[in-house]
């Protein structure tokens, strides 16, 4: 899943509009400029309604996501075919709306948000600013922005209300925006929400992802594997299986190189702050292989399969952007240390120190991380040889396999795809016992088992474009599941929602908090079970789940985790209850 936190510290170094890059970059779309303007209209009217609701923290979803939307403004400008002269004004624009943002960073990520706090001024700015935007792009664009604010003016919001709750941090924060498909029939009602009932043969298991993502996290790892043990305990054994995400942070340069590799200390703290990142030393991989191996060791002591999904995120300095677009080689040395040694070879130690000789263990050498892997290949082959050699010669380590798991569209990041060598692309994928990937493409509105079949076939199309297969004798996993509401923001008449077309447009977007919940919303609330119900339907592996899938995990964070892994406010009861009569049938 994409990073949570978008980089609004990223607004007060965006570089100049109209940077030098080529009209025929493979990697910029020119019709996505006129979306990027919408986009930040978009973006800022939610600002304005958070203010306007006196619910100013309200305001941090959309001010993050315009930092994503300022970049792809200054990287598209230019191979959009704006004059010099526009580009000027364009930068003026942009320059006028950056520092009105850039006036709200220090009040939003204060503890409180100060009562004297005047907005108006700013909004003042913000207006000047989107003035002098439509002014400096061409005719036809500004229609195209105009065309757009009067649609969403048009739009009747849901004037649907949540319960009052005390608040609670956000969890996980959106992805960027991108374009909903229009899958919107009304939601139907079909009844009480059930599973389908289908044959026990090859029945794969839903389970939970516990997360190791901060410091924080670290430290607390065996509470939620103990919450995670007891949720698959209704399984057989062989199905009881924990997923965990050990996350080593980043702190970028602009092109998406790795400056430096670290640890964040909270996730709930700003992702940007240098306090809040801990730059690697020589004592990081020491750490990481302790807290790895207390984590995996608990989880064998309560007798789970063990699912590893290493990650890397954003950090410590102004740039954020989503490990699927990342440029680096797993054994580059930055600092003390590579991906390789500072994040796999103490995961591997972990494995080693705390697994059995009956603990089966999925090895991910990365999740979501695909211009990497792709850019080099050769390498992650010999990472793979190196492991299984290691782990071979180890009686605990005997049921270690190997894999990756990848985004379920856009595998390759922005990988120029002419220069992707596709023979060794092979030659890695055939070494494979296993290939996952985050399964959030879009639903139909109730979703439906096929949903999943083809997202399952556009990914493997997908990756056999890129030189890449399913090995005949590997496993196909979902490394991740679920869909996460969309987002919620105040409206004069109470929380605005996404609508289920919206939200099943887009599953892998999602925040949340006990008082704005999507989950509150009664059409969502049942779009979700319906969701779940599909899901469970599809994993049951039908003659029309090909290829059939081996578990599937959820992303357990946030409005994601209906079975309350992480805690208990967006957990559903009758979700949870239908992935346990789901996962207690034997598959044998």
């Amino acid at each position: 899943m994409r990073h949570p936190l978008l980089a609004f510290a990223a607004l007060a170094v965006i570089l100049p509009l109209g940077c030098n890059q080529a009209p025929n970059d493979p990697a910029v779309d020119p019709s996505e400029f006129p979306k990027a303007l919408v986009a930040l209209e978009s973006q800022t009217e939610e600002i304005f309604a958070a203010f306007d609701a006196d619910d100013p923290k309200s305001a941090d979803r959309p001010l993050h996501q315009i930092g994503k939307t300022f970049n792809s403004i200054k990287r598209l400008a230019k191979p959009a075919g704006l004059t010099d002269q526009q580009l000027t004004e364009l930068d003026d624009a942009t320059g006028v709306l950056l520092d009105a943002f850039g006036e709200l960073h220090k009040p939003m990520h204060q503890a409180t948000f100060p009562e004297d706090f005047d907005f108006e001024p700013i909004r003042e700015k913000i207006n000047e600013g989107l003035v002098k935007l439509r002014a400096a792009v061409p005719a036809e664009m500004a229609a195209k922005m105009e065309a757009a604010a009067a649609k969403r003016a048009e739009a009747a919001p849901p004037a649907d209300a949540s319960p009052d709750a005390e608040a609670s941090p956000a969890d996980e924060a959106a992805a960027p925006d991108q374009p909903a498909d229009d899958t919107g029939a009304r939601l139907t009602r079909p009844g009480p929400f059930r599973l389908v009932s289908a044959g026990p043969a090859a029945r794969a298991p839903l389970c939970p992802t516990v997360m190791l993502f901060d410091a924080e996290s670290l430290d607390s790892a065996a509470e939620r594997v103990n919450r995670a043990a007891e949720i698959v305990a209704v399984a057989p054994p062989g199905d009881r299986w924990v997923q965990f995400v050990p996350t080593l942070h980043t702190r970028l340069n602009e092109d998406l190189t790795i400056d430096a590799y670290g640890l964040q200390g909270s996730r709930r703290g700003p992702w940007e702050s240098a306090s809040n990142f801990t730059v690697a030393t020589d004592d990081l991989a020491d750490r990481f292989r302790d807290a790895f191996a207390a984590a995996i060791g608990q989880a064998v002591r309560r007798g789970l399969n063990v699912s590893l999904l290493p990650h890397l995120d954003p950090a410590g300095g102004p740039v954020n952007e989503w490990r699927n677009l990342y440029r680096f080689a797993p054994g580059d040395v930055i600092g003390p240390g590579s991906y390789e040694s500072l994040l796999i070879d103490p995961l591997a130690d972990a494995v080693e120190a705390g697994a059995t000789s009956d603990t089966r263990v999925d090895f991910a050498l990365s999740g979501e991380m695909g211009r990497s892997l792709f850019e080099h290949p050769a390498d992650y082959l010999q990472l793979v040889r190196r492991l299984r050699e290691r782990f071979a010669t180890n009686p605990r380590t005997a049921g270690v396999r190997l894999g990756v798991a990848l985004n379920w569209s856009g595998l390759a990041g922005e990988l120029d795809q002419a220069t992707i060598n596709r023979g060794a692309v092979a030659e890695l994928f055939a070494a494979f016992d296993f290939v996952a990937f985050s399964c959030y493409a879009p639903v139909s509105v109730p979703p439906t088992p096929q949903d999943f079949q083809q997202a399952t076939q556009n990914f493997l199309q997908e990756l056999r474009s890129l030189g890449g297969d399913l090995p005949p004798e590997a496993r196909l996993v979902y490394a991740e599941a679920g869909i996460g509401g969309d987002t919620v923001r105040p409206g004069a008449d109470g929380p605005v929602y996404a609508t289920p077309a919206e939200v099943a447009a887009k599953p892998y977007e999602g925040r949340g908090s006990s008082r704005l919940s999507p989950w509150t919303n009664p059409a969502l609330a049942e779009l979700r079970q319906q969701y779940h119900a599909a899901l469970c339907e599809y994993l049951q592996n039908g003659p029309d789940t090909t290829p059939p899938i081996d578990k599937a995990f959820l992303w357990s964070e946030g409005p994601w985790d209906p079975q309350g892994v992480a805690g208990e406010r967006f957990r559903d009861d009758a979700i949870a209850d239908a992935i346990d009569q789901h996962n207690a049938v034997d598959p044998n």
